[in-house]
């Protein structure tokens, strides 16, 4: 990123984002657009710990007109104003009733309309973020409905 005309920094000259899982997903998509797997994001929104807001990544190949791939491109979605969304909803439109978002590849919890629902659990010494099963959240509501 250039932080002065004319001068460049490298911010972390190990990363490699080949390695990455978001862009595996875009390198080997046939489609235009993919989504890859939701992940705990390293960079924090809203006032969050680092680590602890899930987000959506939505990659796309650019390739050659040879069909080469030259590189991978994307973004993300948080997931956080997701929760907000829900609690909207259950407050106003069906009032009192219980709206949550759950992974179904894996039964991992993404939003909910319960105020201080975790999505992340606890992070492992080595900084991985432990996501939150709906059968195991803590509101009763969601494990229940979740069986």
């Amino acid at each position: 990123w250039r932080s002065r005309i004319g001068e460049i920094r490298v911010m972390n000259s190990s990363y490699n984002a080949t390695t990455r899982l978001w862009y595996q997903t875009g390198a080997t998509t046939a489609q235009a657009v993919a989504f890859a797997p939701v992940y705990a994001s390293l960079l924090p929104s809203g006032g969050a710990k680092m680590g602890s807001v899930l987000a959506l990544p939505v990659v796309a190949p650019v390739r050659s007109a040879s069909g080469k791939l030259l590189a991978v491109v994307g973004s993300e979605f948080t997931l956080v104003h997701f929760d907000g969304f829900l609690q909207q909803i259950s407050a106003t439109l069906f009032e009192g009733t219980l709206a949550f978002l759950i992974e179904i590849t894996t039964g991992y919890l993404l939003a909910s309309s319960i105020a201080g629902q975790q999505m992340v659990s606890h992070f492992t010494p080595s900084g991985q973020a432990v996501r939150v099963l709906a059968l195991e959240a803590s509101s009763e509501g969601i494990r229940t409905i979740s069986r």
